[in-house]
């Protein structure tokens, strides 16, 4: 038997509460990347009208002593009558690749994925951006 405020790794009765906080952000962050792939299958089966990339942005990114750029392409789409608005990201690995990219799409038509219940959440998907990038 255990002093009290003492746990035995080989009896899960013992461990402290905040290991199994600690456990279920692990697991949550593990499941991150499939239901955000689950989410991204999703949008793309939404109808889908015209846009335009209204501008192209590019900011830098510090994460673990590591440096990427962003490029954040904001762009607009009329499913409706009303204009609406969007934003899509991308992570360069330099400053270059960021600048060509952005330079490549701003003011492009573009297919735009719109949520028929709520015209105003959107996405362009990955093979709607790099069409443009090969037009």
């Amino acid at each position: 038997m255990n002093a009290p405020g003492h746990f035995d790794w080989v009896d899960p009765r013992t461990w402290p509460w905040f290991f199994y906080v600690w456990l279920g952000l692990t697991a949550l962050g593990f499941l991150k990347k499939p239901w955000d792939k689950l989410q991204r299958r999703r949008k793309e089966s939404w109808p889908i009208t015209t846009g335009q990339i209204d501008s192209a942005t590019i900011s830098s990114v510090t994460r673990r002593n590591s440096e990427s750029f962003e490029v954040k392409l904001e762009y607009s789409y009329q499913p409706a009558g009303d204009i609406e608005r969007g934003v899509y990201k991308r992570k360069f690995h330099s400053v270059e690749e960021a600048a060509g990219f952005g330079r490549e799409l701003d003011r492009k038509p573009v297919v735009v994925h719109y949520n028929p219940n709520k015209p105003s959440s959107s996405m362009l998907s990955e093979s709607s951006v790099e069409s443009l990038l090969h037009v």
